[in-house]
């Protein structure tokens, strides 16, 4: 007899809800089971396939099942409770490991077994929807098993067992750098029209293979030769300042580079328990210390914590190496970070390694083109990751996706509210709540210079609350300039609690930030904005409050920052030379860093613009001006 591998030990079943089991047996047999003493059965069709209704189960557990049909299985440790899906790229996905530098302390303390988790394996598929997982098990938060769950799902179950102490299930289906296409059916791709030829491509198995095939072997040869320019050493190095992003004549450079330091520890130091913290660099690098690798990484993003092994330190002087590898372009180390190594024992001591390094050029190299993801295409994920599960009942959807998809935000909007419907149909529930998150400020290492480009995303994620039954958790407050996968999954993870005691549980308080009801520009040239929500702010100075992300547009399109008071669920602002504003914004920016608006439950407010003509009286949706 076939099940799902979500029928299996530790598995947690939806409350309030009719749940099935189904599987594969011989053909035309009964089917029998006990579920907490409860009987239940069902005929097997003329291919083995069956489907049975299980009998409810009050919430809590553990509970056990037995089911019969060409042979007995027997699954254990059953709970009922809430079961979520999280779906998305890998702000979703990025696990508790990856936080651990911020919320060591309290991940320490994880131990709830009865929160789940259940990892759908990260495979593709351009066929026919699958019915089977090819592998998976369900696994308690508790032991190192936490550092594997998602952060974000993680801290929004303990915050809900927290409040109501019901079980909780996650099925984990994330994928990084997956856009919103890869998640809809092949049925939405072809109904949409946007990706219809790159789905027939995909569709041809020889087109993928001999594909993969191709490059696999340019990135081998690519990296052969990037390896072998490091054999040789010789001592001609310049001097270059880490961190930072390359410039003028670097920028556009691809190869590899030597990057040296040296550094002076005592005896002491010798004997204590190190590790080298090296920020992130670009694309992917070796770090080594007296000639011996401590750790190295093919991913941009993700952040260089390496143990120092016992016996690599020594007394005097040391050196650190780095071998870097560039693919693209834009080298460098990303402003922000920490570099330097972290002795450990006692009193936690730091050696900053910022600052001047030796560096040499080993060789110059050709563009490595970026591979063909199939992961990424169109229809890819739903035939192989939510097809699979989607029998299985579920009481929401939690997704945080949209990194991959910046570039083309009305399309977006098409894509997701197409998602949204795809996955409502595919549970067969029409109201099935989904809450999704806006996302986290990032704006690739810069602050000064930075664009609008995530801001206007933002403002189409904004629009799809008028999804029935959604709701959208903030995140830009949250967000790092310096980093795609900013480490503050906590405040994320209560937030999308929030979410989940109104739209699941039937709450009444609010759980998205003020929203700009109206605007209205008055004689004195000062614009006011009411919102929904009384607001908090920081303190204040000569009566104007510190909100430094309030602009005024100018009469030549220039925004500027503006002088602002707050009242109640007011703001009013103005420009200091006097001139009459065209147009207002808050936290426009691809990552807004002085974010202090925020409403009655410490959501910040809802970023936004509004513009109007010098002249003209404006009038929006929900925004409108009187003079």
């Amino acid at each position: 007899m076939k099940l799902s591998y979500l029928f299996s030990d530790g598995m947690v079943l939806q409350r309030g809800k009719k749940n099935y089991i189904w599987g594969e047996t011989s053909p035309e047999i009964i089917v029998a089971g006990i579920l907490d003493g409860k009987k239940f059965n069902t005929k097997a069709d003329t291919h083995g396939m069956f489907v049975a209704e299980l009998p409810d189960l009050p919430v809590g557990g553990p509970y056990c099942m037995e089911i019969n049909g060409d042979e007995k299985r027997v699954i254990r440790n059953i709970m009922s409770g809430d079961v979520f899906l999280l779906g998305g790229q890998s702000n979703m996905e990025l696990r508790i490991k990856f936080v651990t530098e911020r919320f060591a302390d309290e991940i320490e303390k994880i131990n709830d077994s009865f929160i789940r988790k259940f990892d759908v394996p990260k495979e593709y598929d351009f066929g026919e929807k699958r019915q089977w997982l090819s592998q998976g098990r369900w696994e308690s938060a508790q032991g190192e098993s936490v550092l594997e769950f998602s952060a974000l799902g993680l801290f929004m179950a303990l915050s809900l067992r927290e409040k109501n102490d019901v079980p909780v299930g996650l099925i984990q289906t994330a994928v990084e750098g997956t856009p919103v296409k890869a998640w809809c059916s092949e049925e939405t791709i072809r109904h949409m029209g946007f990706y219809t030829d790159e789905l027939e491509k995909c569709k041809n198995e020889d087109y993928v293979l001999c594909t993969q095939k191709i490059e696999i072997e340019r990135e081998k040869y690519w990296m052969k030769k990037a390896d072998q320019s490091f054999d040789q050493r010789t001592d001609s190095f310049y001097k270059i300042s880490i961190p930072g992003i390359w410039k003028g004549n670097m920028r556009d450079f691809c190869g590899t580079v030597l990057l040296e330091k040296k550094f002076f520890i005592t005896e002491e130091q010798v004997v204590t328990p190190a590790e080298i913290l090296m920020g992130a660099f670009t694309d992917a690098d070796k770090i080594y210390i007296n000639g011996i690798c401590c750790g190295s990484s093919y991913d941009r993003y993700a952040p260089r914590i390496y143990p120092v092994a016992p016996g690599i330190l020594r007394a005097g002087e040391n050196v650190v190496c780095i071998h870097l590898y560039v693919f693209r372009g834009r080298g460098g180390a990303m402003p922000g970070k920490q570099y330097g190594i972290r002795f450990k024992k006692g009193k936690e001591r730091w050696l900053d390694l910022s600052g001047t390094w030796d560096a040499q050029i080993r060789k110059q190299m050709e563009y490595l083109p970026e591979k063909t993801f199939f992961n990424y295409m169109a229809s890819a994920m739903f035939n192989s990751m939510i097809s699979p599960v989607s029998p299985y009942k579920i009481c929401a959807v939690i997704y945080y996706q949209g990194e991959s998809d910046v570039g083309h935000p009305n399309r977006y909007a098409l894509e997701f509210r197409a998602l949204v419907n795809d996955w409502r149909k595919s549970w067969k529930e029409k109201q099935l709540p989904i809450i999704y998150v806006q996302l986290a400020g990032f704006s690739d290492g810069n602050i000064k210079k930075q664009g609008t480009q995530w801001a206007e995303f933002r403002e189409v994620q904004r629009q799809a609350m008028e999804i029935e039954n959604t709701a959208m958790v903030q995140a830009y407050d949250v967000g790092e300039y310096n980093d795609l996968h900013p480490m503050d999954k906590k405040a994320l993870g209560m937030r999308a609690a929030l979410a989940v005691h109104k739209l699941v549980y039937g709450e009444k308080e609010e759980c998205t930030g003020p929203q700009v009801r109206k605007i209205r520009l008055d004689r004195d040239k000062r614009v006011y904005a009411v919102f929904d929500q009384p607001l908090q702010t920081g303190s204040k100075k000569d009566g104007c409050e510190l909100v430094s992300e309030v602009e005024l547009r100018k009469a030549n399109g220039d925004y500027k920052r503006a002088y602002v008071t707050v009242d109640g669920n007011e703001i009013c602002a103005w420009l200091s030379d006097g001139e009459e504003p065209t147009g207002i914004r808050y936290a426009w920016k691809d990552c807004p860093m002085n974010i202090c608006l925020y409403g009655k439950r410490g959501l910040p407010v809802i970023p936004f613009i509004k513009e109007w003509g010098r002249d003209a009286i404006y009038t929006g949706k929900i925004c409108e001006t009187d003079r």
